[in-house]
């Protein structure tokens, strides 16, 4: 496994100082990306087959948070959703960031 140097972008904090969300870039690929709560990534992980309005197709790993079901989280979570160990239209990418309004369709592997 190959190490990535990060660097602490953005820190957001609650009213009582609780941290929400971290923003953070990655030196070597010179890209910033967010990250949510950390109570919201504890949740199971679906493998996902996710098809675009623009024909792409994603697949890869989906982290329910709190909820049970991947069409709840597409309902009612984030506007966007972390994909990882995403494939998309056959390129490799550890992290992807999906915009939920453009879903058309999302399967879930076995």
């Amino acid at each position: 496994m190959s190490r990535t140097q990060l660097k602490l972008k953005d820190v957001v904090l609650n009213t009582t100082g609780q941290v929400i969300e971290i923003e953070v870039f990655d030196i070597e690929r010179r890209e910033a990306f967010k990250m949510g709560r950390i109570e919201d990534i504890h949740g199971d992980v679906k493998e996902v087959d996710i098809k675009l309005s623009d024909g792409q197709r994603i697949t890869g790993k989906i982290n329910l948070t709190k909820y049970r079901r991947v069409s709840d989280l597409l309902m009612y979570g984030k506007q966007f959703q972390t994909i990882t160990e995403a494939i998309v239209d056959g390129v490799k990418k550890d992290v992807y960031f999906l915009n939920k309004s453009f879903v058309v369709g999302v399967e879930e592997k076995s």
